[in-house]
């Protein structure tokens, strides 16, 4: 019986744990359902960002619910070396947006409080991690 065999049944099984779609298998993290949280985070940030452009107003749920989908994300890539590039940009990209807006209004501080707030969540996920052990040569520490 070749090794395959029975590798892929509980391959499946594995990745219908994860509500994210997301599938780790010995370290390695498979994004099979990367286009269902793509379009959650698109649907999120549609309602997020013409609201801070056009009204300068902060919808509270939408921030919440795109708090957890990083939550989410931490937790299910947890010490994942790579992230998809795309999935990046768009997490990064509503804090850039929601920081440029702040510039522009009389009374930023809701605003850049829901910014930072939401940054500090996307460091979580991406890093840097410090650590207190001496530098591994070879990889700078950040």
């Amino acid at each position: 019986m070749h090794w395959m065999a029975n590798f892929a049944p509980r391959r499946i099984a594995y990745c219908q744990l994860f509500g994210t779609g997301l599938c780790r298998h010995n370290g390695i993290v498979q994004y099979d359902h990367l286009p269902e949280l793509e379009a959650r985070l698109d649907n999120l940030s549609t309602r997020i960002l013409p609201a801070l452009r056009f009204a300068k107003h902060v919808d509270r749920e939408a921030f919440a619910e795109l708090n957890e989908l990083v939550a989410v994300l931490t937790r299910e890539l947890g010490d994942a070396e790579l992230v998809p590039r795309q999935l990046t940009g768009k997490l990064w990209f509503v804090f850039a947006d929601a920081l440029a807006e702040a510039d522009h209004t009389r009374s930023p501080e809701e605003i850049l409080h829901y910014a930072w707030n939401y940054e500090d969540k996307l460091r979580q996920l991406f890093g840097p991690r410090f650590s207190l052990s001496p530098p591994t040569p070879g990889n700078p520490r950040y």
